[in-house]
């Protein structure tokens, strides 16, 4: 009877040794003693580690042959199996240096004509220039406003001096001619005023002119490339 109980209590002992092993493991199954400070999440992590570092030495030997490969040092690799060729065509095809055009019948010689002038020039006439001390004033109006570019004086018959010399502009502003007041026109010669810079179109041009000796002459010529200026001449009594 004994030796019976004695059985029946170490088989009870042995069945009752693996739960309270794993109780003592906090339910985790068996798989012997847990060392301190280590758990299966590190083996893991330690995985990862492995892993990428075997993915970067790949990388830096991949680069190394490709940069080997750029410097000559190691010759391209030839595909086994390369792609067809096909018939080279020329890149820069030749063509005849005269090629026969279809001739067409003659055409008549058009006329040519001049090339147009660079300024239109209008001029006018004044005669009988007064002698008396400090002269006289005469105007040159434009039919409609106009640039200029050049005013010229030409005296015949006598000298005359030219006082005052004054642009008129559209916006009425007043303008000397720099290079025709206070200008002595001897006969025979040719006086020719500045650029004109108004920046506008002109009315009208005031001249005062005193003839020396005899009567004089003048001839007062406008330059514009804008068109031919339409002036006429306006004495005042």
């Amino acid at each position: 009877m004994k030796p019976l109980l004695t059985s029946l209590l170490v088989s009870a002992v042995l069945l009752q040794a693996p739960a309270a092993f794993s109780q003592d493991r906090g339910g985790r199954d068996n798989h012997g003693p847990v060392r301190p400070g280590h758990d299966r999440h590190d083996d893991r992590r330690d995985n990862d580690r492995y892993e990428r570092d075997r993915r970067d030495r790949e990388e830096r030997d991949r680069r190394d042959r490709e940069e080997r490969d750029r410097r000559g040092h190691n010759p391209p690799r030839r595909d086994p199996n390369p792609p067809p060729r096909y018939p080279d065509y020329p890149r820069h095809p030749t063509y005849p240096s005269h090629p026969n055009y279809p001739t067409y019948p003659n055409y008549p010689n058009y006329p040519t004509y001049p090339t147009p002038p660079s300024s239109y020039d209008n001029s006018v006439y004044f005669s009988d220039i007064t002698r008396r001390s400090g002269g006289e004033w005469v105007r040159v109006n434009f039919s409609y406003p106009s640039y200029v570019d050049h005013v010229r004086a030409y005296a015949s018959s006598a000298s005359i001096l030219v006082h005052e010399a004054i642009l008129h502009t559209q916006s009425g502003r007043q303008l000397v001619i720099r290079n025709l007041a206070s200008q002595m026109l001897y006969p025979g010669n040719s006086y020719t005023s500045e650029y004109i810079t108004a920046g506008e179109r002109i009315v009208a041009i005031d001249l005062r002119l005193e003839s020396y000796g005899n009567y004089g002459d003048v001839r007062l010529t406008v330059s514009s490339s804008n068109g031919t200026p339409q002036i006429y001449a306006v004495r005042y009594p």
